[in-house]
């Protein structure tokens, strides 16, 4: 595994552990080695842990929140993502008292950020351009002063990673239309049928017709018959 990706699961642990034990942890406090960051998973999701979880309803709805934003990530929602950004800022908010310091907040928008690339790059977004994403909001989440603009950071990053799913979906999608029509051009003397057609762009029959007609505006039987 590499550091990359280790400090994205020290993250993610981080901020369950944060939020369950409502402490204000960072890498440094469960590393020995500024330059390694080898946790044990026992050391922080422990059964412990687990059990808070089971008894904790205040800390199931945080998580059912926090699931129901990051899908919406996954699949380019923004409009469900503000919807849920608002309720996580007030779940979470609720839990720490006005004089927690600036770097729980910080710390609780890192980790955010993580799992939110980890759901972008499972919706289509290129791993490059995640990570990009995630290192530039990272950089300006230590420059600022107070807790307000880290969360509006944080909604910032969120709504960047779904506008960038979104157009990565639909660059897919024309991709996969554009295939078709290039074959029916190639093949205009030539009996298609739309099976054919979605065995060629390697998609389903059912769902190529649904995105033709979307897309072009008339049915894929249509065209062809053109």
């Amino acid at each position: 595994m590499s550091v990359k990706d280790q400090n994205f699961f020290v993250n993610i642990a981080i901020l369950f552990y944060n939020i369950l034990y409502k402490k204000n942890s960072d890498v440094s406090t469960f590393s020995n080695n500024s330059d390694s960051l080898h946790i044990s998973h026992s050391s922080i999701l422990n059964e412990d842990v687990y059990i808070s979880m089971q008894k904790d309803e205040s800390i199931y709805h945080n998580l059912y929140i926090e699931q129901q934003l990051l899908s919406s990530i996954e699949h380019g929602d923004k409009e469900t993502v503000l919807k849920y950004y608002y309720e996580f800022q007030q779940e979470t908010l609720s839990s720490l008292s006005s004089f927690h310091q600036l770097r729980r907040h910080k710390n609780i928008c890192i980790s955010s950020i993580t799992l939110a690339t980890r759901y972008a790059i499972k919706g289509g977004l290129p791993s490059g351009i995640a990570y990009k994403i995630y290192d530039l909001h990272i950089q300006r989440t230590e420059d600022l002063k107070d807790k307000e603009s880290v969360w509006d950071l944080l909604k910032n990053a969120f709504c960047t990673f779904a506008d960038r799913v979104k157009a990565q979906k639909t660059q897919q999608h024309s991709q996969t239309i554009a295939i078709c029509k290039n074959y029916i051009f190639k093949n205009i003397y030539n009996p298609i049928s739309v099976k054919q057609l979605a065995k060629f762009a390697n998609v389903n029959s059912d769902y190529l017709s649904i995105l033709f007609k979307k897309e072009v505006g008339i049915s894929l039987i249509e065209y062809i018959q053109r």
